[in-house]
């Protein structure tokens, strides 16, 4: 019905009337709701009167109510109201909230609380103009708001409350708190009345700010605005939202500037943050940056860094180049220092996922520069290059540590995108930076620049180029370094590494001028590392080195290199040549620049670059580019006449300008004696420049030479000035001389010189006139010269006396050397040649072991040995050498035997000289090999001797031989000889001999035709297995068991047991035991093959590996074979063995990575079966190739062979060796890694459940967990525990099994130390329980527990029946308390991880639970007793209910106060973790609880404790179940068990003082029957108790039990009986508690009976005692005086007061039966005990009466007196006279106290009132008292009883 505009103005005049004329509150506030949101709901009516006349209202109510603060408003209908009807109608929701959020304030915390709920319903939907105003009423809602504790029923009742609503309401809210704690207060103005509008905060625009304040129509203050924040964060973090959805709510708040800030920082630490959601990422970034078109600016700094610290963990934030770019420019630029260093955190987090975001500069933003770009802005900033440090930087070491970060930061910027090196302009800035910026920056800008180095190979030519200038200016320029400071010296070292760097990074090794600069970095004054790194891009296996290393840091996935690297190219010798002169000759007159200090370097690389690239050419003249590149290419030229013939054609074809240009400038800088070259060199193993040059000019064409002619002027000057020079480099000056000397030299020039030495041998002129003579001469005549006899028969004579002259008898040496080298002496006659050798022979065999010149001077003498004698001799000198200790000299000698036996047939005299091939032949006729075989034969013999010194020197003698003159007839006759021979030496124990006879037997083996060369290896075969079967081999004998070392080097509990077996087992098992020839050479075991000398040896090596590697690209069956054998031995324990193997290996195998991939199947089939085999040293070298292995494995082929891979890894960890078990050890680390790495990768596969199925089988079964060996099961544990940690939702399947099988484990994995402390507890004062204790605590947060928790959450859904199957198994046959103890920590977390899904399963491990009860160890049974109250919010309460009763029945037997005690525990469990469901079943509960508690010790605490938190209302509950507490304690008072009846009887006694008056007449019967049944049999301590109850009971209904004759009955007897029980003090005490039930129930017997017992007691009292008036005692035997006590003392003793005390209170209970005694005729009887015994108090022989008995005579007295009332019988008034005198006697004693003479007083007030007979005498007593000046006090109480 629609009403008028005059009926709806009516209606609400009439509402507006109830309202004015409400006559109460009450009515006010019922009209209010009932009519109120109406009225306000009349604001839609279309008639303006009608919106009027509410307003009017309205108008009215608000004054009615502002005055009536108590009247509730309908705020809940209003709110309704406003959610509902005001869609159209917006005033209708304005003012219903308004009215709403007033009468919030008047309601009371449980209304708010349920109103929460509506408030949050809808709130997304309310319109924009309602919201700020809801949202006001919500906060002030949550003022009052009290979070609920955690992990309680009250917090899932609170989550239950505010499961209301959509999450987007939910959602909404939390973005408005979130929002809310950016608003700063800003206090309306009071005298305007105005809400502050139109001001944003950080973090809030305009609006947002309105929509809180303006909007809501409220303002605030700071304790306001705190008010608010507190409430909300109370309810948001109380279950509002899950906790996940908090994060960024509590970010924010823990930034807020109130002490909120700490408890949101602990709350975000257990908050998962979702770092790749994109909505919540999103919502960050706009918070940081703020929001232009909605006008939020953007939040504090501080908690910018906090949301920056996020968005660093986040790659999704790196993905947009926009917001990456103004998030690091906001931070760059911020002032807040921990945001500028996190903003550096973030642009290399950025840098690392998407560096691209960083290069992109967005044209659009207030921040256009790239970020690269901004940070050097800001450095510049700073103070460029060098930091400015002053006063204006606010802090030091945080300023210096940001500076460094940005300089870490702009290299990870650039490193990540080639684009920013393109122009070098980072470089050089970097460069600058590095040069003049403080030193501690200048580790962390060279980081940033060495990063760069990958990148460099990118740039264009001519960045390349420009690139070489900058590090030709930093390398080539040493001003700094000889001139500058210490730190500019540092600095300039800095640049130089890092462009070394730079250089061997972007250039190609054949890049001349790349090396150049290389050569300028090896400057002897530049810092170690400098000249490092410059070495490196000298040497092409290094340089080799430093591009992988560099290729893997800029690839990832760039694979492990080993071998496989291209060999480099050098570069061309023309070219390399061009570029060095050209810098040679630009070197300007400085001699301080790197390039004149480094010009020998040069030379060396343009010698070593000039014959590699020769030899690079043919493969077999291939110089391998090792470690050891540089001996082999200075020794190739000496070992090799083919390749010298190679380097000489190289030579020839480079331009002749070049070439020439090239030698003048070494020339000129040779002969400078100011030249750095002639200073000290350093590296004794490097060729010398002087040498070098010699060479160059040598090999040069003679066209060439001949243009230098013009510098032997120079040369003979320096000549002359040859004290200048060391003694080397005169030489190679004299022998550079002869070179350009003899080329062009006529008769008279050789003359001149000859004549030149015709001066006195003293004279200086002769030194340097030899040194010109000593190489011209000879190479003169070479070139056809003709020399003047007799001029040469006087320089020869000066030679020969020269030579006698020790000054210079190495300068006559040198000049002989040449003389005797090239035959000059056959132009001697035979006499003159004949006296001059017999000389000369003399001269030097007496410095023959001086050194190598002295030695082969002496093999040059023998040349012209004319007869076999001769030759012997010299021969035998040389022999006599063999006890010399070095070992160098050993190989001179074998090289001068050589020349002995072939003369220039060896290859010796060959090697060391340039001569044309003429030459060399007619020198070879003239000196041939005729001596050869004889000397041979010697060797031969010598090689059968034994001495030890002579057969070694023999085998190096032979092996020389081999060497230089292998094309000699004699070595290809006696070759099976000198095989032998070698095989013979093989026993030898000398590590040198015995690879010197393994280089032998490759050389002799290569040098033999076939057929020898199966006899021989047929020879070699033998003499390892049959040694009889190799004759006259002595003294030793190879076998396979040949020692290889000496005893002691391989120190192993077996001895030295490193056999030839092992290359010979190679090379058989390889299926081709020639190989073994090939092997011997390559397995490099000394150190001597690496050095200058035994190099010369290693060509043998270079031909074994070039045949090897034929044979294995022809034969594949071959290969499969050798290279798993090869393989495994190269990780033979035996270190020798092992770099035998290596070198053989690394020598045939170009590519590991290839080769493994190629041969991984045999090479895993041969280690895994090579882990099983029987000796120890091929199961510990398998294990070790096993873990090499699989760094080269793929993941299909370690899963394919997964299980055979871990089994043969368990056995050698369990081996009986301990160096395998260590091998073991160490596989299996690396095992549990890869596996860990393959079970993520596989995760998504098809077949990895089969896979895990098969670990997990191996893992658990006895090879795994259940190993006997301990270290097995540890590794077998800690991967399993990865896995799970790793391998998550894989292993879902798996889940029960392997709780079951941890848990099961958990005992035995255990330390034994443990059981041992637990059983030893006692030696170390510990209990075992406390040890227990300790276990069980750190069972519970150990690892396996994690585990088993990790596996827990996995079993969700279907899994969970197997799971509860699997873990109630375990806890059946688990043994051991920490298997137990992990099953109740496993049950724990099972029902908290599914506290609904279990619900099936909860009888089922509740029963589990009780089993747990029984256990035998008390710890074990309280974590039982935990996870039973855990389980039972699982079970339904009848369950529960028939679980109570198991538990109560359970205590009532139990036999011992520690099971009662796990009883208590299991029900406070329950009450605890199982609220609900102990509510339920309370009822059960709560009796046995109360009876319970009356226990004692620890099982009383507990009970009680549990009583305590139950019983909220006490007397209550006990009244409420007082008939079930009666009958459970009734049930058991017959208990065999003491502890259970007394418990029962104290209970039924405590619930005896809870009757009422109304509790029904048949429960009081039924309590006097279970007391009376209580009582029953004999006495006992605290049954007093149990009478002075049912005294207490009966008294107190005697009006119930007075009427039942049976119970009265059967009490009085009861009573009686007690009376009579022997025990006396027992007795004593009941005496007292007996009177009130006399009294109540009138009962003679018990009375008469009483009486005669307290007669009694009061005798045996008084008679008990001494007598206290003893004398002076006796002395004893010892005559020492007894101790008496006396009466002072003994009326403080404690006996005396507690019998004293006895008799006042049981005296004073007789008289309270007085009138009983009069009415019962029995009050004589009772006066006269009273009489007697009371007066008696002072006459006791036992007791000495204190004030205590003075003051009890007149209490007793005004007793019986009260009692008597006005009674004149004689006997009462006699009795109360004589009390009286005693009292008032004790009263005016001296010492009498204070309250004995007021006790009296009354005493005798009692007596006046009752107006006795003797009054008179009492009143005159009193004022006697009163006469005798009493206290104030006393004084006083006279008064009152009207004394004055």
């Amino acid at each position: 019905m629609v009403l008028t505009e005059n009926e709806e103005v009516q209606l609400l005049e009439k509402a507006d009337l109830r309202f004015v004329l409400a006559a109460s509150e009450e009515a006010l506030e019922r009209n209010l709701d009932i009519f109120f949101p109406a009225v306000l709901l009349k604001l839609s009516s279309e008639h303006a009167s009608v919106r009027q006349m509410v307003f009017q209202v309205v108008k009215n109510v608000m004054g009615r109510i502002s005055s009536l603060k108590s009247v509730k408003l309908p705020t809940a209908k209003l709110i309704a109201q406003a959610q509902e009807k005001s869609g159209n109608w917006p005033a209708v929701g304005q003012y219903s909230l308004l009215f709403a959020s007033r009468g919030v304030d008047r309601m009371d915390v449980e209304e708010k609380r349920d109103l929460v709920p509506q408030v949050i319903s809808n709130f997304s939907s309310l319109p924009e103009s309602l919201k700020p105003r809801m949202f006001n009423i919500l906060c002030k809602l949550l003022l009052s708001w009290k979070g609920p504790p955690r992990t309680t029923l009250e917090e899932q009742n609170t989550r239950k409350l505010l499961d209301v609503g959509s999450m987007e309401d939910k959602q909404v809210l939390l973005e408005k708190f979130t929002q809310f704690f950016f608003l700063k207060s800003l206090q309306a103005d009071r005298e305007a009345n105005v809400i502050p509008r139109g001001y944003s905060c950080p973090g809030l625009s305009v609006p947002d700010v309105e929509f809180f304040t303006y909007n809501a129509g409220v303002s605030f203050n700071k304790e306001h605005l705190l008010a608010y924040k507190e409430a909300i964060f109370r309810f948001v973090i109380s279950g509002f939202l899950p906790q996940d959805m908090q994060a960024k709510f509590l970010t924010v708040v823990s930034t807020d500037n109130s002490d909120l800030s700490n408890q949101a920082s602990e709350f975000l630490k257990r908050v998962h943050i979702f770092h790749e959601d994109e909505q919540f990422i999103a919502s960050l970034i706009t918070l940081y940056m703020g929001d232009k078109d909605s006008g939020r600016p953007p939040v504090a700094p501080v908690l910018q860094e906090k949301l920056l610290s996020i968005l660093t963990m986040s790659t999704l934030a790196t993905k947009d180049f926009r917001a990456v770019s103004v998030i690091s420019s906001v931070g760059l630029n911020s002032p807040l220092f921990k945001l500028r260093s996190t903003a550096l955190n973030f642009i290399q987090h950025v840098a690392t996922h998407n560096h691209a975001a960083l290069a992109i500069q967005d044209n659009t933003s207030d921040f256009s520069t790239n970020i690269a770009s901004q940070i050097r802005n800001n450095l510049h900033n700073e103070g460029w290059p060098l930091y400015q440090l002053n006063s204006s930087v606010p802090n030091f070491g945080q300023s210096l540590e940001q500076r460094r970060k940005q300089y870490e930061t702009l290299g990870v910027i650039l490193k990540q995108d080639e684009a920013y090196v393109q122009d070098l302009s980072f470089v050089e800035f970097l460069l600058d930076s590095l040069r003049g910026d403080l030193s501690i920056f200048r580790v962390t800008i060279q980081d940033a620049l060495t990063s760069l180095s990958p990148l460099m190979k990118t740039l264009s030519d001519q960045m390349k180029e420009k690139l070489k200038a900058i590090a030709m200016k930093i390398l080539n320029d040493n001003v700094d370094l000889y001139h500058g400071s210490p730190d500019n010296k540092e600095a300039l070292m800095f640049c130089r590494i890092v462009m070394i760097k730079f250089v061997n990074s972007t250039f190609p090794f054949e890049d001349p001028e790349a090396r150049l600069l290389n050569v300028m970095g090896t400057c002897k004054d530049n810092r170690l590392d400098v000249r490092e790194e410059s070495s490196k891009g000298l040497h092409p296996y290094w340089y080799k080195v430093s591009q992988s290393y560099n290729a893997q840091r800029s690839s990832p996935s760039y694979q492990k290199a080993g071998g496989n690297i291209e060999e480099v190219l050098f570069p061309g010798t023309e070219k390399l040549l061009l570029a060095f002169v050209s810098k040679l000759r630009g070197r300007g007159s400085g001699r301080l620049d790197a390039v004149n200090q480094t010009l020998s370097e040069a030379t060396r690389f343009i010698f070593r670059s000039l014959v590699s690239q020769v030899t690079s050419r043919e493969k077999k003249y291939f110089i391998a580019q090792d470690e050891h590149w540089l001996l082999r290419v200075e020794n190739t030229l000496q070992t090799s006449e083919n390749v010298k013939s190679l380097v000489k054609n190289e030579i020839a074809g480079i331009s002749e300008e070049v070439m020439l240009n090239f030698l003048t400038i070494l020339i000129e800088e040779l002969v400078d004696e100011k030249s750095a070259t002639n200073e000290n060199q350093t590296d004794s193993e490097a060729i010398r420049y002087g040498s070098l040059v010699v060479f160059f000019a040598e090999y040069a064409k003679k066209s060439t030479i001949q243009e230098l002619r013009g510098l032997i002027h120079k040369i003979q000057k320096a000549l002359e000035k040859e004290y200048l020079f060391s003694e080397e480099d005169t030489d190679v000056i004299a022998r550079l001389f002869g070179v350009l000397f003899a080329v062009s030299s006529n008769d008279d020039e050789v003359a001149s010189l000859l004549k030149g030495t015709n001066v006195p041998v003293e004279s200086k002129s002769f030194v340097w006139a030899l040194h010109s003579a000593s190489y011209s001469v000879p190479l003169s005549v070479l070139h056809g010269n003709t020399l003047d006899n007799e001029q040469f028969r006087c320089y020869i004579e000066k030679l020969k006396e020269a030579a006698t002259k020790s000054q210079i008898h190495s300068v006559a040496m040198r000049g002989l050397n040449p003389l005797l080298k090239y035959g000059l002496l056959n132009l001697l006659k035979e006499s003159s040649r004949l006296s001059l050798l017999e000389g000369l022979s003399t001269l030097f065999r007496k410095n023959l072991l001086r050194n190598r010149d002295s030695v082969f001077l002496w093999a040059l003498l023998s040349l012209y040995a004319t007869d076999e004698q001769k030759l012997e001799n010299y021969f035998g000198a040389l022999q006599s050498s063999h006890d010399s200790k070095e070992l160098e000299f050993q190989f001179y000698t074998g090289e001068a035997i050589s020349i002995v036996a072939g003369g220039w047939k060896s290859k010796v005299l060959i090697n060391e000289s340039c001569l044309d091939e003429r030459s060399i032949s007619n020198l070879d006729s003239k000196f041939n090999d005729k001596s050869a075989d004889s000397i041979l034969l010697k060797l031969v013999e010598f090689c059968r001797a034994t001495k030890p010194s002579l057969r070694k020197a023999a085998c190096i003698w032979l092996l020389c031989f081999v060497q230089y003159l292998g094309n000699a007839d004699a070595v290809r006759v006696r070759a099976e000889e000198i095989h032998l021979c070698f095989v013979r030496f093989l026993a030898e124990t000398d590590d040198i001999v015995q690879d010197s006879a393994c280089r032998g037997l490759g050389l002799i083996y290569d040098l033999c035709d076939t057929n020898k060369q199966e006899s021989m290896l047929r020879g070699l075969l033998k003499s390892f297995v049959d040694p009889k079967a190799t004759t006259g081999i002595v003294p030793g004998t190879v076998n396979s068991e040949t020692q290889l070392f000496e005893p002691g080097t391989l120190n192993t509990n077996e001895g030295s047991l490193t056999t030839y077996k092992d290359i010979l087992n190679l090379a058989s098992e390889a299926g081709d035991p020639s190989m073994v020839y090939k092997f011997m050479p390559l397995a490099k075991s000394s150190a001597l093959w690496t050095s200058r000398k035994g190099m010369a040896f290693s060509l043998t090596s270079m031909f074994s590996k070039v045949s090897l590697e034929d044979l294995l690209l022809s034969n594949r069956t071959s290969a499969e074979k050798l290279i798993p054998l090869l393989y495994r031995y190269r990780f033979d324990p035996y270190r020798n063995v092992a770099d035998a193997m290596n070198g053989i290996w690394q020598t045939l195998i170009k590519s590991t990575v290839e080769t493994v991939e190629t041969f991984h199947d045999p090479i895993l089939e041969e280690v895994l079966a090579g882990m099983g085999a029987k000796d120890w040293r091929v199961r510990e070298a398998s294990s070790y190739a096993l873990l090499d292995l699989l760094s080269y494995s793929s993941d299909a082929s370690y899963c394919e062979n997964l299980e055979a891979i871990w089994t043969m890894a368990f056995r050698v960890m369990d081996d009986v060796k301990e160096t395998v078990r260590s091998a073991g050890l160490k596989l299996t680390k690396v095992l549990s890694s890869s596996l860990l790495r393959v079970s993520r990768k596989i995760a998504d596969q098809a077949s990895s459940q089969e896979t895990l199925s098969r670990i997990i089988s191996l893992f658990l079964g006895s090879k795994g967990l259940n190993s006997d060996a301990e270290e097995v099961k540890n590794v077998a544990l800690k991967t399993l525990m990865k896995l799970i940690e790793e391998a998550g939702d894989t292993l879902r399947k798996f889940a029960p099994m392997l709780i079951y099988e941890f848990l099961m484990l958990q005992s035995s994995l255990g330390p034994q130390e443990i059981n041992y402390l637990t059983l030893n507890a006692d030696k170390y004062n510990i209990s075992a329980n406390a040890v227990d204790l300790q276990i069980a605590s750190a069972i519970q947060s150990s690892p396996i527990m994690r585990s088993v928790e990790q596996l827990i959450k996995l079993c969700s859904g279907e899994l969970l029946p197997t799971m509860v199957e699997k873990m109630i198994l375990a806890s059946k046959k688990c043994i051991g308390l920490p298997s137990k103890i992990g099953c109740t920590r496993s049950i724990d977390l099972l029902v908290s991880s599914y506290p609904f899904e279990l619900k099936p399963f909860g009888a089922k491990l509740l029963k589990a639970c009780m089993l747990g009860l029984s256990d035998r160890n008390q710890v074990v049974r309280e974590a039982y007793a935990t996870a039973l109250g855990r389980v039972c919010k699982l079970c339904t309460p009848e369950r529960i209910s028939k679980y109570v009763g198991k538990l109560i029945s359970r205590f009532m037997d139990a036999e011992n106060e520690s099971d009662r005690l796990i009883v208590g525990l299991a029900i406070e469990s329950i009450y605890k973790y199982s609220a609900s469901m102990f509510d339920s079943v309370a009822s059960a509960f709560l009796p046995f609880i109360f009876v319970a508690k009356h226990s004692s010790g620890n099982v009383m605490e507990v009970f009680t404790r549990i009583w305590n938190e139950v019983a909220s209302s006490g007397a209550g509950t006990v009244r409420l179940h007082l008939a079930e507490i009666v009958n459970l304690a009734s049930g058991n008072l017959k208990s065999p068990f003491f502890d259970v009846r007394l418990m029962c009887a104290k209970s039924v006694c405590d619930v005896c003082t809870y009757a009422l008056p109304s509790t029904s007449e048949k429960l009081i019967e039924q309590l006097c029957i279970v007391l009376l049944k209580a009582l029953e049999g004999r006495s006992w301590q605290g049954k007093e108790v149990v009478i002075d109850s049912l005294v207490s009971l009966a008294t107190k209904f005697n009006v119930v039990l007075i009427n039942k004759e049976e119970q009265k009955t059967g009490i009085e007897t009861r009573l009686l009986n007690e009376l009579a029980r022997d025990n006396q003090q027992y007795v004593r005490e009941v005496l007292l508690l007996i009177f009130p039930f006399v009294k109540s129930f009138s009962s003679l017997v018990l009375f008469e009976k009483c009486l005669i017992v307290a007669q009694k007691v009061i005798t045996d009292i008084d008679d008990s005692g001494v007598n206290m008036e003893v004398g002076d005692a006796d002395l004893d035997g010892s005559h020492k005086k007894q101790r008496l006590t006396s009466s002072i003392t003994r009326k403080s003793q404690k006996d005396n007061l507690v019998n004293e005390e006895y008799k006042i209170k049981l005296l004073k209970e007789c008289a309270g039966v007085f009138e009983f005694s009069v009415v019962n005729g029995q009050s004589a009887a009772l006066l006269e005990f009273l009489r007697s015994s009371t007066i008696g108090l002072f006459h006791s022989q036992s007791i000495v009466n204190t004030w205590r008995s003075q003051i009890a005579v007149s209490e007793i007295g005004s007793i019986v007196a009260r009692a008597a009332g006005g009674s004149s019988d004689s006997e009462i008034t006699q009795f109360l006279r004589d009390i009286w005198y005693k009292s008032f006697e004790e009263a005016t004693e001296e010492e009498a106290i204070e309250n004995v003479k007021i006790q009296c007083v009354k005493f005798g007030s009692t007596l006046m009132e009752k107006n006795v007979s003797f009054k008179f005498v009492v009143v005159n007593n009193l004022l006697e008292m009163l006469r005798s000046g009493p206290t104030p006090q006393v004084a006083a109480v006279l008064n009152n009883a009207g004394i004055a």
